[in-house]
């Protein structure tokens, strides 16, 4: 990648995939693949496993107590947050029920500044389609084509709503 990258990820649930979400923002950083990363939490939960800053700390401090590359991670993960190449972000809009199309103008705005943005989960997939039945063959541009950054989603089918797909 040539340039600056302004990555924003966001997250979905606690525990081990937002784990897993921060050492991707790790490697990604360590690389110099990307020069900042801001990840997105919710500010309380809207089902039981979403991820919120609470859960990135006690994510880290769980790393550090396992020791070895564990606490090596841990400690660049806090570094990073130290420096500002790690940012959490929380807005009351990730607590709602909300559709993509419906973002607040100051979360479009700092969305809008994103090289790229990583939606994870089912629940943020079907936001960004409004929830809405799409003949499958609909391709996911066209049905996102509102959203202020080049986007990138990542689920595990949950629901029937999908796009994307060849007839």
């Amino acid at each position: 990648l040539a340039g600056t990258w302004y990555l924003h990820l966001v997250a979905d649930n606690a525990g081990t995939e937002l784990l897993m979400d921060l050492a991707l923002v790790d490697y990604l950083l360590c690389q110099d693949l990307v020069e900042e990363v801001q990840v997105h939490v919710k500010p309380h939960p809207f089902f039981v496993s979403d991820a919120m800053a609470e859960d990135v700390w006690a994510g880290l401090t769980a790393l550090e107590a396992a020791g070895g590359s564990g606490r090596e991670l841990a400690e660049r993960l806090r570094t990073q947050i130290l420096r500002g190449d790690l940012q959490l972000r929380s807005h009351w809009y990730y607590g709602t029920s909300l559709f993509y199309f419906q973002l607040p103008d100051d979360l479009r705005e700092l969305l809008t500044g994103a090289d790229l943005v990583i939606a994870k989960g089912d629940v943020n997939y079907r936001r960004l389609l409004g929830d809405a039945h799409w003949p499958p063959p609909t391709p996911f541009a066209q049905v996102t084509g509102y959203f202020p950054a080049r986007l990138v989603t990542l689920r595990t089918l949950k629901a029937e709503i999908i796009v994307g797909l060849r007839p």
